[in-house]
C-alpha cells in the first residue's frame, strides 16, 4: 500500500516528537567498540542491508487527515538503498565530544531513521548506531546487532533466515483488534482495575526538591550491583513460588515504596517487551508497552503473601497485555499531569 496504519505505541512517540522535533530524547544510540579493522565502505554495504532486511529501517511518517501513518519505501536490491555512514579519525581524548555529538535529531518524514558512524582511533575502531525509537526498541538494537555481525563474518558462513513477517502486519492486526472488539475482554479487565479512576493513588514519596510545575527530562539513575550469592537466592525466591525474578523485584520495589511513604496501594509503571509471538521476536520495530501494575502493600502481610499476590497480578497483566497504555488513559479519562 502506499501508507500503512501505524501502532498505538508509534502514535505515542509521533504525538511527543510533534510537540518538539527538535529534541533528541527518543533516539536509542548505540556505540560498539572493535580491536578489527572496520571498513567504512563494508560498514555502507552491511547497513543498506540491514535497510532491506527490516522494513522499519525504511519506514517514514506523515499525516492523512488527522491521522499519523507509516510510509515504506519500496526496494528490491540493497544497492537501491542510499545511506552514507559519518567517518572520522581522531585521538583517544576527541571521541566522547564525537559521540555525544553525534545523536542529532531525526526528521520522523525522511527514511532512513537510523545513521552510522565510525570513528578511528589508534589501535580500535568504534562503531556508532543512531536510530529513533518509533522504530526500533531494546530488542532492536539486540536483533540488529546480531544481524550485523551476521553479515560482518559473511552470509555464506551462515545466511540470515527470510522473515516471515514485517513491522506493518504487526500493526495492521493490532489495530484490526480494536476495530474488531476482539480486545474487549482484556479492557474489562484493565478498565475494572482502575473502575475507582477518581481515586487512584499518586505516590507521595519524601523527595528533597518541590516537584517541577514543568516536565524535564532532567534526571539521573543510579547503577548497582548485587552480589552473585545474593542474586541467586533473590532468583530462587521468585521460582520457588512460581514467579520469576522480575516479579520479585516488583515486589522488592512495593516493599521499599510502602516502607518510604506508607502508602497500600501503589502503581508502579512497568515496560513489557511485547512480542508475544515467535515470528515476532526477530523483527526491527517498536512494540514496547507501558503496564501499570496495582499492588497493595501493606504491613501487616508477610513477604511471601505479597509476592504470591504480586506474582499472580502480574501473570493477569501479561495476558492482558495488548491493551495499549494509552489506549487505558484515554477510556478512564483520567486528569493528566
Amino acid at each position: 500500500k502506499e501508507y500503512y496504519p501505524v501502532s498505538p505505541m508509534q502514535k505515542r512517540l509521533y504525538f511527543l516528537y510533534r510537540m518538539n522535533p527538535q529534541n533528541t530524547f527518543y533516539n536509542i544510540p548505540l556505540t560498539m567498540v572493535s580491536e578489527e579493522k572496520i571498513a567504512r565502505e563494508k560498514l555502507e554495504a552491511i547497513f543498506k542491508k540491514l535497510i532491506l532486511r527490516h522494513e522499519s529501517l525504511r519506514t517514514s511518517f506523515i499525516v492523512k487527515g488527522d491521522e499519523p501513518v507509516q510510509k515504506i519505501q519500496r526496494l528490491q536490491r540493497h544497492d537501491e538503498v542510499t545511506f552514507s555512514a559519518v567517518y572520522h579519525e581522531a585521538v583517544e581524548e576527541e571521541t566522547r565530544g564525537i559521540i555525544n555529538r553525534f545523536s542529532q535529531p531525526f526528521d520522523l518524514s525522511r527514511a532512513p531513521l537510523v545513521r552510522a558512524g565510525l570513528v578511528k582511533i589508534t589501535g580500535k575502531y568504534i562503531l556508532m548506531v543512531d536510530m529513533h525509537h518509533i522504530i526500533s526498541d531494546g530488542t532492536s538494537q539486540t536483533i540488529l546487532t546480531r544481524d550485523f555481525f551476521s553479515l560482518y563474518k559473511g552470509e555464506e558462513l551462515k545466511p540470515l533466515k527470510p522473515l516471515k513477517l514485517q513491522y506493518k502486519d504487526f500493526s495492521c492486526w493490532q489495530n484490526r483488534l480494536f476495530e474488531s472488539g476482539t480486545i474487549k475482554a482484556q479492557e474489562d479487565y484493565w478498565l475494572e482495575m482502575y473502575r475507582d479512576v477518581q481515586t487512584i493513588p499518586r505516590l507521595d514519596l519524601p523527595a528533597d526538591f518541590k516537584r517541577p510545575k514543568v516536565f524535564t527530562f532532567k534526571g539521573d539513575r543510579y547503577d548497582f550491583l548485587l552480589e552473585r550469592e545474593d542474586a541467586v537466592k533473590f532468583k530462587a525466591l521468585g521460582s520457588d513460588n512460581n514467579g520469576t525474578l522480575y516479579m520479585n523485584i516488583l515486589a522488592a520495589l512495593n516493599t521499599l515504596f510502602y516502607k518510604y511513604t506508607g502508602q497500600r496501594d501503589i502503581i508502579i509503571g512497568s515496560g513489557i517487551a511485547g512480542r508475544f509471538h515467535i515470528d515476532l521476536q526477530q523483527i526491527v520495530g517498536m512494540f514496547v508497552n507501558t503496564l501499570a501494575m496495582r499492588n497493595y502493600p501493606e504491613g501487616e502481610k508477610t513477604y511471601d503473601s505479597l509476592l504470591e499476590e504480586v506474582i499472580t497480578r502480574s501473570v493477569k497483566a501479561f495476558e492482558n497485555q495488548d491493551i495499549q497504555f494509552e489506549e487505558l488513559v484515554e477510556k478512564l479519562e483520567v486528569e493528566r499531569d
